[in-house]
C-alpha cells in the first residue's frame, strides 16, 4: 500500500458551495468504501458516469458530471453530430431505472490546443439545464494532486466498453480497479521512442501480470481516485483508443494539468462578463475567442455580426468581398444575389418562343465560371407545327462531373453538336453542377422554326461521326462509336451489371468500359461494383493492365485509391470497386481471385512503406500511411486528388473544393474535410507522429471507426 500524499486541498470547479459538500459521495453505496475484484459496478457507484446515446457504432461516448450542470468528454465526442441526449444514474444499457435522468447539451467549448492522441483532449460540455441531484446523480470532484501514482493507492475504472478481445459489450456497466504510471514512466516511454512528451497525457496501467485496465473504445471512461477525505476524485478520462484487451496502456487525458483550464471555461460561461458576450436569446454565452471567428456560434449568429475581414468562401458564386466598418459586403456577380450571393438566379424556368424572334439562353453567371452544386431546368416551346432549334453558340463544362441534359441527351466537357432540333414543338433543358470545379458554361440561340422543306442535316446534328438521315418534317441519326440518344450525344452506359459473385475458388476478369480501344473523347461516366465471394474469404485484385489518366481517372478499391499497386487483397468477403474513366487512357484490365490466405502475422514482413503502420488482421493486413503517401503498402507518394486539381479527395469518396476543408462546416458528409485542421497548431507535425509511435505498441489499431476518425489527423 502506497503512502498517501495530499498536496492541496479539495478542488470543486462549481460555483455554488453546496457541490463542494456533496462531490465525489456516494451515498447510494456508503457500505461499500472498496468494491474488490468487481466487474458490475453496484447502482449509484459512480453517480457522475453518463453515456451519451445513441452510441456511435462499436464505441462507446462517456461523460462525467463535474457540476449540476457541466460535464467532461473527450473531444470526438463532443464532436458527434448525431448524440440527441446524455443518461445519467442508469447503468444498464437501455435500461429504465427509476434513478435515470436524460439531460441534452447546448455547448461545447473544446481546448484551444486539442491534438488528437497527443495533448489537450478535454471538451467541456454545458447542459440546456442542470441536472437533479440525487443519491445516483451527482458530480465528482476534481484532482490537482500531479503525482497521483503515489498520492492515491485506490484507483478504479469504470465503463461500458468491451470486456474481452471477441468484441464483446456489457449490458451493465463494468469497474476494475485500477492505476496511474508514474509521469517519469510515460516520459521515459515517449524519450526512447524519440518523442514529445506532453504533461496533459496520463498513463493507466498496461496490463501486465493480469492487472485490470482499460479494455476497447471506451472514449471517455473515467479513472476515479479514492481519498483520504473520503471523497472519489476524477484523475483522468480515456482519450482516443481506450486500449486493446491485452497488454496496453490506457491513455487519459490528466485532469490535474487541465483543472485551471476548465475551472476557468465553467466560471466564464456562467458569468459572461467582457470580453465574452451573451447572445441575444439571452441563454448562450460566447467565449471571447469564438468571436468573429467565422463560425456562428450564437442561434442568430450575432457574434459573427459586425467582424471584420473577409473569410474563406464568405462571398459565393464569384462574389467579391470587401471589409467594412460593420462587418463585410458582398458585391455579387450578376446572376446571384443574397447577403453571401448564395441565392443562384436561373432565370425563368418557362421559355415561350415567337418564330422569327430567337432568344439567347446561358448559364447561370455566364461569361463568368457558373456557380458550383447548381441545378437549373426549363421547358422550351414553340407554336404547334414548329420545332425548337438549338444552337450552341459556346460550351465549356467540367468533363464527366457537370452535364447538360437536352431531351434524352447529356452533354459534358466541350463538345457540342452543332445543332439540335426537337421532335415536336417542346424540349427540355436541364443543367447540373457539382461541387468541385466550375468552367465558362454555356451560351444557346433558341429559335422557333418551321422545318417544312429544310434538310435539316446541313446542320450536321449528328455528333461523335453519326450519320445524319434526313426526313419528312425531322431527321434521324445512326450513332457509331457506342453512342446513343436522338443526336448520338450520350455514351452507351456498360455498368448494367454491378453485382459481382465469384464462386468458390474461380476468377472474373473484369475490365472498364472502351478498355484498350482508343481515345474516344468526351466519354466519362462512373462505375460501381460489388465483388462477392464466399463468406471468410476475400477477394484478391490482380492488376494486369491499368493506364489512367491523372486528374481525369480514378480507380477505388474498398475507398483506397489505385496507385500502382501489384495486388490488393480486401479485408473481406465483399469488396467495392468504383471507378470513372474519361476514356482519355486505356482504362483497366483486372482479374478477381476468391482468395484463402493462410493467416499469421501478416505484419511481420514489414509490408508497409515509407514509415506505414501495419495493422495485422485476420488472413491479411492493412496499411496506415504517413502523410504524403498512399496505396495499398503506402509505396507511393501522394499526387493530385483523383477529383481534380484544386479538390479534397473525401473519405467517402465525394469530392469538395479544396477551399472548403477547415472551414468549420461538414462538407464532404462523413466529416473528412474537418479531420486534420487542429494539426496546424503543432510546430513540429514530426512530434505527433513520433509520440504515436511511442504509443503504438501499447496501444494496438484494431477498430476501424477509431482509423477513420483519429489516425487520419495524423496519417492521411
Amino acid at each position: 500500500m502506497f503512502l498517501l500524499i495530499i498536496i492541496s486541498s479539495l478542488v470543486a470547479v462549481v460555483s455554488a458551495g453546496i457541490y463542494s459538500e456533496i462531490c465525489g459521495t456516494r451515498p447510494a453505496v456508503r457500505l461499500q468504501t472498496r468494491l474488490f475484484n468487481g466487474r458490475t459496478a453496484a447502482t449509484g457507484a459512480w453517480p457522475w458516469i453518463g453515456r451519451m446515446v445513441p452510441r456511435p457504432p462499436n464505441w462507446e461516448c462517456m461523460v462525467v458530471l463535474v457540476d449540476e450542470q457541466y460535464a467532461l468528454t473527450p473531444v470526438a465526442c463532443g464532436q458527434q453530430d448525431d448524440i440527441t441526449s446524455i443518461v445519467f444514474g442508469d447503468t444498464e444499457i437501455d435500461g429504465s431505472s427509476p434513478n435515470r435522468q436524460e439531460a441534452t447539451f447546448q455547448r461545447v467549448v473544446t481546448h484551444p490546443d486539442y491534438i488528437s492522441l497527443a495533448q489537450n483532449d478535454i471538451a467541456i460540455l454545458k447542459l440546456d439545464s442542470p441536472v437533479i441531484i440525487t443519491d445516483y446523480v451527482r458530480p465528482v470532484c476534481l484532482s490537482d494532486i500531479e503525482n497521483e501514482s503515489e498520492a492515491y493507492d485506490n484507483c478504479w475504472i469504470a465503463g461500458w466498453g468491451e470486456i474481452n478481445a471477441s468484441p464483446e459489450f456489457p449490458q451493465f456497466l463494468q469497474e476494475a480497479p485500477s492505476g496511474a504510471r508514474s509521469k517519469k514512466e510515460c516520459q521515459d516511454s515517449a524519450k526512447s521512442h524519440g518523442a514529445a512528451y506532453h504533461p496533459s497525457l496520463l498513463c493507466g496501467l498496461s496490463g501486465l501480470d493480469s492487472e485490470p485496465h482499460m479494455c476497447s473504445y471506451d472514449f471517455g471512461a473515467p479513472m476515479m481516485c479514492f481519498s483520504e477525505d473520503d471523497r472519489w476524485y476524477l484523475v483522468g478520462q480515456s482519450i482516443g483508443y481506450a486500449g486493446h484487451c491485452g497488454n496496453s496502456t490506457t491513455l487519459y487525458s490528466r485532469t490535474s494539468y487541465l483543472q485551471d483550464y476548465i475551472t476557468d471555461i465553467i466560471n466564464r460561461l456562467e458569468d459572461c462578463s467582457e470580453p465574452d458576450m451573451m447572445c441575444n436569446e439571452g441563454d448562450t454565452c460566447v467565449l471571447e475567442e469564438e468571436i468573429c471567428d467565422g463560425q456562428e456560434t450564437c442561434p442568430d449568429g450575432g457574434d459573427e455580426i459586425g467582424c471584420p475581414g473577409c473569410f474563406n468562401d464568405t462571398c459565393l458564386n464569384g462574389g467579391t468581398c470587401q471589409d467594412t466598418s460593420e462587418g463585410y459586403l458582398c458585391l455579387c456577380a450578376h446572376g446571384s444575389s443574397g447577403k453571401n450571393c448564395e441565392i443562384v438566379d436561373c432565370g425563368t424556368s418557362t421559355i415561350e418562343l415567337t418564330p422569327g424572334t430567337p432568344l439567347n439562353l446561358t448559364s447561370p453567371l455566364y461569361p463568368e465560371n457558373y456557380p458550383l452544386d447548381t441545378t437549373c431546368e426549363y421547358t422550351v416551346s414553340a407554336p404547334n407545327g414548329y420545332k425548337v432549334l438549338v444552337e450552341f453558340l459556346d460550351f465549356d463544362l467540367e468533363l464527366g462531373y457537370d452535364y447538360f441534359y437536352i431531351n434524352d441527351s447529356a452533354l459534358s466537357g466541350d463538345n457540342a453538336p452543332n445543332n439540335y432540333t426537337s421532335a415536336d414543338d417542346t424540349l427540355t433543358i436541364r443543367f447540373v453542377s457539382d461541387t468541385v470545379y466550375n468552367f465558362r458554361g454555356y451560351l444557346l440561340r433558341l429559335s422557333a422554326i418551321d422545318v417544312s422543306g429544310v434538310n435539316e442535316c446541313e446542320w450536321k446534328p449528328c455528333a461523335f461521326n453519326g450519320t445524319c438521315t434526313d426526313e419528312e418534317d425531322g431527321y434521324s441519326c445512326e450513332c457509331v462509336d457506342e453512342r446513343l440518344g436522338r443526336n448520338c450525344i450520350t455514351p452507351v452506359d456498360h455498368c448494367d451489371a454491378k453485382d459481382i459473385n465469384i464462386k468458390d475458388g474461380s476468377s472474373y476478369n473484369l475490365t472498364s468500359f472502351y478498355y484498350n480501344i482508343g481515345n474516344v473523347y468526351g466519354i466519362q461516366f462512373g462505375c460501381k461494383h460489388i465483388v462477392t465471394v464466399p463468406e471468410g474469404h476475400h477477394v484478391r485484385v490482380e492488376f494486369i493492365d491499368v493506364d489512367l489518366k491523372l486528374q481525369y481517372d480514378a480507380l477505388i478499391l474498398d475507398k483506397q485509391v489505385y496507385n500502382n499497386e501489384d495486388e490488393f487483397i480486401s479485408d473481406d468477403n465483399i469488396l467495392e470497386i468504383v471507378y470513372r474513366i474519361s476514356t482519355q487512357a486505356n482504362g483497366f484490365d483486372l482479374v478477381l481471385h476468391d482468395y484463402i490466405p493462410m493467416d499469421g502475422d501478416e505484419c511481420a514482413s514489414e509490408p508497409c512503406q515509407n514509415g506505414g503502420i501495419c495493422i495485422d488482421k485476420e488472413n491479411g493486413f492493412s496499411c496506415k500511411c504517413r502523410r504524403g503517401f498512399l496505396g495499398r503498402t503506402c509505396q507511393e507518394e501522394k499526387g493530385l486528388s483523383p477529383c481534380g486539381r484544386n479538390s479534397y479527395f473525401c473519405n467517402n469518396g465525394r469530392c469538395v473544393k479544396a477551399s472548403n476543408v477547415c472551414d468549420g462546416r461538414n462538407h464532404c458528409g462523413d466529416g473528412s474535410d474537418e479531420l486534420n485542421c487542429k494539426l496546424s497548431k503543432l510546430n513540429n507535425l514530426s512530434q505527433i507522429v513520433d509520440y504515436y509511435d511511442c504509443m503504438k505498441n501499447d496501444i494496438p489499431i484494431k477498430n476501424q471507426l477509431f482509423e477513420n476518425t483519429f489516425l487520419n489527423q495524423i496519417f492521411a
